[in-house]
């Protein structure tokens, strides 16, 4: 039986990556890529022959065509690579389908995980408050949901971490700052890339900076809130 190495790649800036990532991927008899645009790309930057690509997004793992592919491989000893766009797959990606569905199937499959770049864990190294302990709640939803999400976001007595889209971080730190205007958080937006900022202060400050300069809203973002003070009983 094979193995299934979860692979963790650059979010940003290409010297990131692992000396064990290169090898892996060096390695793999098929790489399985949430984005196989991106995936041949970082080949490329890698100089690593082209091996075997498919398709590993929401979509191929909902029908189960990226397991078939894996299985098949696994079951005749190779090594599978799984990438995600960027960073630890697994974290806010549909990686866990794969992983889930792989050792239903293959209990004797051999799982390996690549350790490397995550925002989530840069962002919380950059954050000014204690995180020993936090809350990871992935990306808001965009429309059902929402309110429910953000309003458990706002209330969490232990640090908050999310993801969100350039398209709606102005839209979800003034959502956001109504609920809790005082509550401090660091705001990291392109981590490792070469327009790498961290803002901190009271969200109804982040707010307002977003509201001045829409610039502040390109790129990708993640976002640490400060533990809420705990609700009296």
């Amino acid at each position: 039986m094979g193995t299934l190495a979860l692979v963790a790649t650059p979010i940003g800036n290409l010297e990131d990556i692992t000396l064990r990532a290169v090898r892996v991927l060096r390695e793999a008899d098929l790489v399985l890529a949430e984005d196989t645009r991106r995936a041949r790309a970082l080949l490329s930057a890698l100089k690593i022959p082209a091996p075997r690509l498919a398709r590993a997004d929401e979509a191929a793992l909902a029908r189960g065509s990226a397991q078939r592919e894996a299985l098949r491989v696994l079951r005749e000893g190779g090594l599978v690579a799984f990438l995600t766009d960027a960073g630890t797959p697994g974290v806010a990606d549909p990686g866990w389908r794969l992983v889930t569905s792989v050792l239903e199937a293959e209990p004797e499959a051999r799982l390996e995980v690549v350790p490397g770049p995550s925002a989530l864990t840069a962002a919380l190294v950059a954050a000014d408050f204690p995180v020993e302990r936090f809350v990871f709640f992935g990306y808001p939803p965009r429309k059902k949901g929402r309110a429910g999400f953000l309003a458990d976001i706002a209330r969490e007595t232990k640090p908050a971490v999310f993801f969100e889209s350039s398209h709606r971080i102005a839209r979800t730190l003034a959502e956001l700052a109504r609920l809790a205007p005082e509550r401090h958080a660091l705001w990291a937006r392109e981590i490792t890339k070469a327009h790498e900022q961290y803002l901190r202060g009271p969200l109804c400050a982040l707010a307002e900076a977003v509201e001045r300069d829409a610039q502040l809203a390109r790129g990708e973002h993640t976002l640490v809130l400060a533990a809420a003070p705990p609700r009296a009983r």
